[in-house]
């Protein structure tokens, strides 16, 4: 799977954003939020790394989600 170009097109890797939350262990909320705000914070940032390796989304790495957050396509959250 290739690199996605922000953080709700990296949720969208999942088949729903039940399925996101569930397997990073959030409440629903918080994940419709992620999504929604285009946005995940930097707590988050190693479980996602973790699962989107396990599901072979390319590229997710702390530089790629530093970087969006630097360029504006990730607002804090």
């Amino acid at each position: 799977m290739t690199q996605p170009n922000d953080i709700r097109d990296l949720i969208d890797c999942w088949p729903s954003v039940a399925a996101f939350q569930q397997e990073m262990g959030l409440k629903y909320q918080t994940a419709r939020k992620m999504h929604d705000r285009n946005s995940i914070s930097p707590a988050h940032w190693p479980k996602l790394i973790e699962i989107a390796k396990v599901h072979g989304v390319e590229g997710v790495t702390f530089e790629w989600l530093s970087s969006l957050r630097q360029s504006g396509s990730d607002e804090a959250a």
